[in-house]
C-alpha cells in the first residue's frame, strides 16, 4: 500500500502465506468499501474491534474466498487481542511493548524525546541485552528470519552488535521510523508516527486506485511467470 502511494501502473502481491494475504485483502477490502479514514485508521492503526464487527458484513463482498476463510475463523482474536500482538512476530512485539513500557521507551517514542542519554545506566543496560548475539537466536525465528541468515551473524558478531547500537540509539528515535514505535507503543499514532497508506493525506487518492493492486497466492517466480512484467 505504501507503493501504491507512489501510483504505478500495476501491483502484484505474492505471498505463500495466505495469512497474510488475508490481511492485504481485507485493507484492500476497506479501500473499496469507502471506509472513512477514521474508521480504517481505528482499525489498523488502533486495533479497534468494534470497527471490524461493524464493518466486516460490508467488506466479505470484496474478499478472496481464501480470505473469507482466513478471517471467518479469526474474527473474533484478530482485532479484539490487539491485531499489532497477532501471529509470531507480534508475540515478539508483545514482549517488546512488555519491556518498552516500564523502561519508559514507549512514552519516550509518543512524546518524540529523541531517545535516551547514552551514557545513563538505563541505557547500558538495553543495549547490552539486545546486541548480544546469543539473545537474536531465538528471538530472530519469531520474525521470520531464518536459521541460515541468523547464523551469519556468528561471523561478525561485532558488526552486528554495532547495527543493533545504531537502531537503538538512532534510527528507532527517527520521527518518520514507524515501525519501531508500532511495536514498543503497541498502536500507532497519527503520520508520521504510521506508515503513509494510513495518512489521511494519502488516503483518498488509494481509494481510487486500490484496482491497481492484484493478489496472488504462490511464489515470487510463479507470479512473475504469470505477468507480462
Amino acid at each position: 500500500l505504501d507503493y501504491l502511494v507512489e501510483n504505478p501502473k500495476k501491483i502484484v502481491a505474492a505471498d505463500l502465506n495466505e495469512a497474510q494475504l488475508a490481511v492485504l485483502d481485507l485493507k484492500l477490502a476497506c479501500l473499496k468499501a469507502k471506509m472513512p479514514h477514521a474508521e480504517f485508521f481505528a482499525l489498523w492503526g488502533r486495533s479497534d474491534p468494534r470497527v471490524f464487527k461493524r464493518w466486516y458484513s460490508s467488506l466479505k463482498p470484496h474478499l478472496r474466498a481464501g480470505s473469507k476463510e482466513y478471517l471467518d475463523d479469526t474474527q473474533h482474536s484478530l482485532f479484539q487481542n490487539n491485531f499489532m500482538f497477532s501471529g509470531t512476530s507480534g508475540l515478539m512485539a508483545y514482549f517488546l511493548m512488555l519491556a518498552a513500557r516500564p523502561l519508559g521507551i514507549s512514552g519516550s517514542l509518543q512524546r518524540n524525546l529523541g531517545g535516551f542519554a547514552s551514557d545513563s545506566l538505563m541505557f547500558r543496560a538495553i543495549t547490552a541485552i539486545v546486541s548480544a548475539p546469543s539473545i537474536w537466536m531465538y528471538v530472530a525465528p519469531l520474525i521470520g528470519v531464518p536459521p541460515e541468515q541468523v547464523a551469519l551473524v556468528d561471523r561478525r558478531p561485532s558488526l552486528f552488535s554495532e547495527r543493533i547500537l545504531e537502531i537503538v540509539a538512532k534510527r528507532m528515535w527517527s520521527e518518520d521510523n514507524y515501525f519501531y514505535h508500532g511495536y514498543c507503543v503497541g498502536q500507532f499514532d497519527p503520520y508520521p508516527k504510521c506508515p503513509r497508506y494510513m495518512s489521511e493525506q494519502h488516503y483518498p487518492s488509494l481509494m481510487e486506485r486500490v484496482h491497481k493492486v492484484e493478489l496472488f497466492h504462490g511464489s515470487w517466480g510463479d507470479a512473475i511467470c504469470d505477468e507480462p512484467f
